[in-house]
């Protein structure tokens, strides 16, 4: 559980490339760690290669529209996650 720590985009790049290849981690809560749509684009990058997360809690944090865009592009290629919580983000209802 890392909630809370303010990763921010800077510190997720390093949690990202560990996730490429780490898959007996199950469930991974980042809310309200000021992570960007950059920070958010390296988490999706990183699910296309990880088949092993099944949980992941991005909520309260900075990024938007974009980010969401790179998440979802990436749900493309993963079939192992299965809860993704995104809420209190700065997404537009339009967009979704």
């Amino acid at each position: 559980d890392l909630e809370g720590n303010y990763i921010g985009d800077d510190g997720i790049k390093y949690i990202a490339k560990l996730l490429e290849s780490n898959n007996t981690l199950h469930t991974l809560y980042l809310s309200n760690n000021c992570i960007g749509d950059e920070g958010v684009g390296c988490i999706a990058k990183s699910l296309i290669l990880n088949n092993g997360l099944h949980t992941l809690d991005l909520k309260i944090n900075c990024f938007g529209n974009k980010g969401v865009g790179y998440i979802a592009k990436s749900l493309e290629s993963n079939n192992t996650l299965h809860k993704l919580n995104l809420g209190s983000n700065n997404i537009n209802a339009g967009f979704i």
